[in-house]
């Protein structure tokens, strides 16, 4: 069975319409970062995690994703350079018992990037190009949430330092930037999270693998 590949703005009609038929915001948020905790827990492997959080509401998934791993026994860290922007994000943060970092150097084994989501437009700058560079540069597995910070997700130009990732974890359905060089090359192993939305609005598609032998 294919999968929809989705342009940003379906995606956003996609999470609207969870929305619409009655799922808040914060609730896609929890679904989205509580799946992806799983994923990250399969690859820390009970190794301490670093937990790179935006303002915006990637950076609400890390917070989730972080809290999940705290309550799992995970030494875990959050650094994030601003404050959420987004109610959804700011909820996130309320919600995570541990503390936070405006400036540091990751410390952990396995980090994640959650400083931007799929909605990026411009440039990466400032201390989160400085978060990335120092990631790229660091002797760590990493793992990027949605899409890579510095990945525009409908063509996936690069805006910003672009790591190497290990893992990259899909949420909800699969974004342009999925199938596009030249950042695909970085993202390391693909997996989608599902967040319980409908994705069929989608114009292209990951086709099915082919079946071998007999039926």
């Amino acid at each position: 069975m294919s999968e929809p590949v989705l342009t940003v703005e379906q995606m956003r009609a996609a999470e609207r319409a969870a929305v619409d038929a009655g799922a808040s915001e914060w609730e896609l948020m929890q679904r989205a970062g509580r799946g992806a905790a799983l994923w990250v827990m399969r690859a820390a492997a009970g190794r301490g995690v670093t937990v790179l959080c935006g303002p915006g509401n990637n950076g609400g998934d890390g917070y989730v994703i972080a809290q999940c791993l705290l309550g799992a026994g995970y030494a875990v860290e959050v650094i994030a350079p601003r404050e959420p922007s987004s109610t959804a994000a700011r909820t996130a943060r309320a919600h995570y018992d541990g503390p936070v970092s405006e400036a540091a150097r990751p410390q952990h084994p396995v980090v994640v990037d959650c400083l931007f989501g799929y909605g990026l437009s411009r440039a990466v700058e400032g201390p989160f190009a400085e978060l990335l560079e120092e990631l790229e540069a660091n002797d760590c597995y990493r793992i990027a949430i949605d899409v890579p910070s510095a990945v525009e997700s409908d063509s996936g130009r690069v805006l910003g330092p672009l790591p190497r990732y290990d893992l990259t974890l899909a949420l909800g359905a699969w974004k342009q930037a999925h199938a596009l060089m030249p950042s695909v090359a970085r993202m390391g192993v693909l997996r989608r999270v599902p967040i319980g939305i409908e994705t069929g609005g989608g114009t292209a598609a990951f086709a099915a693998p082919p079946r071998l032998g007999a039926p």
